[in-house]
């Protein structure tokens, strides 16, 4: 895989500005930044089949949309878990309030302090398993063409076994990459942040538009992983 290639091959088709300027612009857009997600899946399946170029035109801007909110829901179910083991955490935050300052009070706080921290663990485990399975989730998705693919559980996890080495490559380069970004973003945010509105509509701006380039980058290193293992990619409208 050519991993440092994911980052500026989007400049090498002609019609980029357009391609890219649109994304960008659509993605700043609430609920219709569900296409993004969607324009990903159509960029993935063009690198997976060598098409060249291999960012697609926004002609079936309402084909991404639907993918890109199938994506979302896909992503939802998946993160279900996280949401139900993140609400324990937050809300043995506030339990010693109400604990009294005696002997007994001590001891729930510390009891409430160890069982906070044990959820917290597994929140964080289970964030980190997360990410590391959604993409074998979302190429099974985007291969197979159907909403209960990226449920078989048994096949995805074979997949990520039987190709475990690249797929361990792509996936810690899109992680590492994501907490770049993220520290890039912050700093450029508390350095412009503090100028009323048009600091804080910068960075907003500024946010959704490198998400957008994100979601080119992880299509390339996950396409380009799809073609090397021979994960077949079925065309744009045989996902439902």
């Amino acid at each position: 895989m050519d991993i440092g290639k994911s980052l500026t091959y989007m400049f090498e088709d002609e019609k980029w500005t357009n391609k890219v300027v649109v994304g960008a612009v659509i993605n700043l857009i609430p609920i219709l930044n569900f296409a993004s997600a969607g324009y990903m899946l159509a960029t993935i399946r063009n690198v997976a089949n060598d098409v060249v170029p291999s960012l697609p035109t926004w002609d079936d801007f309402g084909d991404y949309f639907v993918k890109g909110l199938v994506l979302a829901i896909i992503g939802l179910v998946y993160a279900l878990p996280l949401l139900i083991l993140s609400c324990c955490p937050i809300s043995g935050m506030f339990l010693p309030a109400f604990y009294d300052t005696n002997e007994m009070g001590a001891a729930l706080r510390l009891t409430n302090l160890a069982v906070v921290s044990i959820f917290g663990l597994f929140v964080l485990l289970y964030a980190l398993a997360y990410t590391f399975v959604m993409p074998a989730v979302m190429l099974h998705y985007a291969s197979d063409g159907d909403f209960s693919a990226a449920f078989q559980f048994g096949q995805i996890f074979a997949f990520i076994r039987d190709n475990i080495n690249s797929y361990l490559k792509a996936w810690l380069y899109v992680l590492v990459l994501g907490v770049v970004i993220g520290i890039g973003e912050l700093m450029v945010g508390l350095i412009v942040g503090w100028i009323p509105i048009c600091g804080w509509i910068f960075s907003w701006v500024l946010g959704l538009g490198v998400a957008f380039w994100i979601y080119l980058v992880v299509a390339y290193v996950y396409g380009q992983f799809a073609r090397e293992v021979q994960l077949p990619m079925r065309p744009a409208s045989a996902i439902a």
